[in-house]
C-alpha cells in the first residue's frame, strides 16, 4: 500500500454530538449553544454522557475536551480542535430541569371580582363595566402555575380591550 497524499481535516466544527450514546436531536454544527432538558427533579447524575463525532469517528484525546457542569442549569462545555490546530470551536450544553408548558391560568378577576365561568383554555371575554366608569378596570390574575409569567395590558377608554399574557415556565409557550 503507497500513499502518496494524506488529507487532513483542518476544521474544528463536529458532525454529531450524542447523549448516553443517543443522537442529539436538532443539532446542527454550526449552532454552539444549546439547552437541553432534563426530567422535572433531575440532579446531577442525570447528566448524560457526551459524545461527540466527526466523519462517524468519536473524538477524543487532544482534539477535543468536555467540561461538565457543577449545577444544573450552568453549561457542559465542548471545546474542539482542528486536527492541524488551526481553529477551535466551543459547543455549550446548558442541563436544565423541564419547564412548564402550561400557559392557562386558573383564573381572572376584575376589579376584585372573578370572570364568570372562566376557562383556562378560554381565551376571550366580554366584561360589563358600571355605566359612566372612567377608572381603569384593576385586572389581576390566579396563576395556573407557578413558573408563569403574566403582562397585563390595561384600557380607559371605553369601549376596550384589556390583554393578560400568559408566558408559561417553557417560554416556548405563552396564552394571550
Amino acid at each position: 500500500l503507497i500513499v502518496d497524499d494524506l488529507n487532513l481535516i483542518y476544521s474544528s466544527k463536529i458532525h454529531e454530538i450524542r447523549l448516553d450514546n443517543e443522537p442529539m436531536q436538532g443539532f446542527n454544527p454550526n449552532t454552539n449553544s444549546y439547552t437541553v432538558e432534563l426530567g422535572e427533579h433531575a440532579t446531577l447524575d442525570d447528566i448524560p454522557s457526551i459524545i461527540c463525532k466527526r466523519s462517524g469517528r468519536a473524538l477524543s484525546g487532544n482534539e477535543i475536551s468536555i467540561t461538565y457542569p457543577s449545577e444544573i442549569g450552568q453549561p457542559a462545555t465542548i471545546v474542539v480542535k482542528a486536527e492541524d490546530g488551526s481553529s477551535i470551536t466551543t459547543y455549550t450544553l446548558t442541563f436544565v430541569r423541564k419547564r412548564s408548558t402550561n400557559s392557562n391560568l386558573n383564573n381572572i378577576f376584575v376589579n376584585g371580582e372573578p370572570i364568570p365561568s372562566f376557562s383556562g383554555y378560554v381565551t376571550n371575554y366580554t366584561v360589563d363595566v358600571p355605566y359612566g366608569s372612567k377608572e381603569e378596570p384593576v385586572i389581576t390574575v390566579d396563576k395556573g402555575d407557578e413558573g408563569q409569567t403574566i403582562e397585563v395590558i390595561g384600557c380607559s377608554n371605553f369601549p376596550c380591550k384589556a390583554q393578560v399574557i400568559v408566558t408559561a415556565a417553557n417560554p416556548n409557550y405563552s396564552t394571550v
